[in-house]
């Protein structure tokens, strides 16, 4: 017998990220406005009624108004982590499942929300000098 997950107070998260492949040798990165000021993949946590496909196209079109072909999946991992806050405000311990799947833009055109301040189309070389997750600097080096 498989055992439940014992979460009291604890929350596990699906989280979808897009690596947007232009010309084979840049990858689109937004700078984010939360206090850690990474640069990340676009993407966020899937809603439970959405299919993987669907949750990440909403996510990217919410933070950058792109169209995109979602292609294979290319990386996957998890870690915990702390103090994360909900849209109500909640804070939590979560372990986050993180998948990223290589995807290619149909247009270049890109609006930011809220979330981010800047985007860039970062070549490989340019990726260990910027601040970023480092499980999401790996998917980016492998994939260009």
């Amino acid at each position: 017998m498989m055992d439940l997950y014992d979460l009291q107070n604890k929350l596990f998260l699906i989280s979808l990220k897009a690596a947007i492949i232009r010309d084979n040798n840049t990858i689109l990165l937004l700078r984010s406005t939360a206090p850690h000021k990474h640069w990340e993949m676009p993407g966020g946590i899937v809603n439970m009624n959405e299919t993987f496909s669907d949750g990440l196209t909403r996510e990217v079109k919410e933070e950058t108004a792109m169209r995109f072909i979602i292609g294979d999946l290319i990386f996957v991992w998890d870690y915990w982590y702390k103090n994360f806050r909900l849209k109500d405000g909640s804070i939590h311990d979560v372990r986050v499942v993180e998948i990223i799947y290589h995807c290619q833009p149909l247009i270049n055109d890109i609006t930011l929300s809220e979330e981010h301040s800047e985007y860039i189309w970062a070549p490989k070389e340019k990726l260990n000098d910027l601040p970023m997750f480092s499980c999401q600097r790996q998917a980016a080096l492998d994939i260009l």
